[in-house]
């Protein structure tokens, strides 16, 4: 959330996005709406499509940087879904560093983050979300492989 202490008639704003020669990232939605009252909760989402489906996605680790207040909360949804997002199959992550697992496989890779406040007076924050994936990579033991 932003409050300007000064009114206007401009929003300016930037997005920053970086790839690689065989990665371009893809900026989704974005809604700017202009409220005249606190909102006590919101949520914002994206998501990837992958046409073939992932089904080696087994767990996943989620990290962010967050301002949490007293009587706020945040959470984090991440998972696998065949309809782009409706979040019913995604896992629920609360804090950062939580490594859980994710069931289901999808042809949408999903996150919602959801925040949530009880006092007008504060909100909570989320910056740098990072989401790392474990699939299902074979193991193999030291002892068979000599």
């Amino acid at each position: 959330m932003v409050t300007f202490s000064n009114p206007g008639t401009n929003l300016k704003w930037r997005a920053h996005l970086n790839g690689t020669t065989s990665n371009t990232p893809i900026l989704g939605d974005l809604a700017i709406q202009y409220i005249s009252s606190y909102q006590s909760n919101g949520y914002m989402y994206n998501y990837q499509y992958h046409p073939g489906g992932t089904t080696n996605l087994v767990a996943a680790t989620l990290n962010w940087n967050e301002t949490r207040p007293a009587g706020t909360s945040i959470s984090v949804k991440f998972g696998l879904d065949n309809s782009q997002c409706s979040g019913s199959s995604a896992t629920a992550f609360t804090s950062p560093g939580q490594t859980k697992s994710i069931t289901g496989t999808g042809i949408y890779m999903c996150v919602r983050i959801m925040l949530s406040t009880s006092n007008s007076g504060n909100s909570p924050t989320i910056t740098n979300l990072s989401i790392q994936r474990h699939s299902n990579a074979q193991f193999f033991s030291m002892e068979t492989c000599w």
